[in-house]
């Protein structure tokens, strides 16, 4: 997979993570698997970037497979909806990972975007993306 002629050959598989949580003052602890998932468009995104950015986003998903909270909620902002996504920040908060969660026997952590921030780029790239799935169904 590292071969720089493949389309794919900057990708990296990411594993279901599973995490124990103990609970403060509890005897019991919980067991959660956390998954990360790409939208095939926000795969497009990971490859664009330039390869020191892609190792600061690889790092920032590395985090969010052991802790999908980390990133802080969206709304509606300026008409784009992206309620229940979260947004995560990285390279000194130039570019935006943004995701919801998709919570099953896996809580699957589902990236729809990698991007800029400038004049909501990235959020007005992921609510056309959200806008089109909704077309297609």
């Amino acid at each position: 997979m590292n071969n720089p002629q493949s389309p794919m050959w900057f990708w990296k598989e990411w594993p279901t993570m599973i995490v124990q949580r103990t609970n403060p003052g509890k005897k019991s602890s919980t067991i959660m698997a956390y998954k990360i998932e790409f939208i095939t468009e926000a795969v497009e995104d990971f490859g664009r970037l330039d390869g020191s950015i892609r190792k600061k986003v690889a790092k920032k998903i590395d985090e969010l497979a052991a802790n999908p909270y980390l990133g802080k909620p969206l709304g509606n902002l300026n008409d784009i909806n992206l309620t229940g996504f979260y947004k995560l920040y990285t390279d000194d908060k130039k570019i935006r990972i943004v995701y919801r969660l998709l919570e099953e026997e896996t809580i699957i952590v589902e990236i729809w975007g990698i991007g800029k921030r400038e004049k909501s780029e990235i959020y007005q790239k992921v609510n056309r993306r959200v806008q089109n799935r909704k077309k297609k169904k």
